[in-house]
């Protein structure tokens, strides 16, 4: 069990949770949709050889995968749209390189109005409070019909 498998529990679907899945895109990165014992939805994936670039680092756009992934869900958790929703920006700061391993992406709303709202985002090693990799701020919008 991971590292800090304490501050997470498994998402089954149900009404409380983010929707389990995301999507056809979330079976070629292999993310898995958890919620954090607080309540906050997240994400969390294992870093294998297959997400690796030529220096044996995760590669960026994994990272910023996984943080977009963290901004939707908290979005969606928060403002439970009635149609889809879309990312419109994202400003993202690498802190750190992505290793083999577990990593953790975690969203929270800042602002959200009738058709955009406001994430920020960060991005853990090995449990949902471990080392900070990255950050990220994200612009949604929201389509309710």
């Amino acid at each position: 069990m991971p590292e800090g498998a304490d501050a997470e529990a498994a998402v089954a679907g149900d009404e409380a949770g983010p929707l389990p899945h995301t999507g056809p895109f979330q079976n070629v990165i292999g993310y898995e949709i958890i919620r954090l014992t607080d309540g906050r939805p997240a994400a969390r994936l294992e870093v294998g050889a297959h997400l690796l670039n030529q220096y044996e680092i995760g590669h960026g756009g994994v990272a910023l995968a996984l943080l977009d992934v963290a901004g939707g869900l908290a979005v969606w958790d928060l403002c439970k749209p009635r149609g889809s929703m879309a990312t419109v920006s994202m400003n993202t700061a690498f802190l750190d390189a992505v290793r083999p391993g577990t990593l953790y992406a975690i969203g929270r709303v800042e602002r959200a109005g009738g058709t955009l709202a406001y994430s920020y985002m960060t991005l853990h090693a090995q449990a949902p409070d471990g080392k900070l990799l990255a950050s990220a701020q994200g612009v949604y919008r929201i389509f309710n019909g």
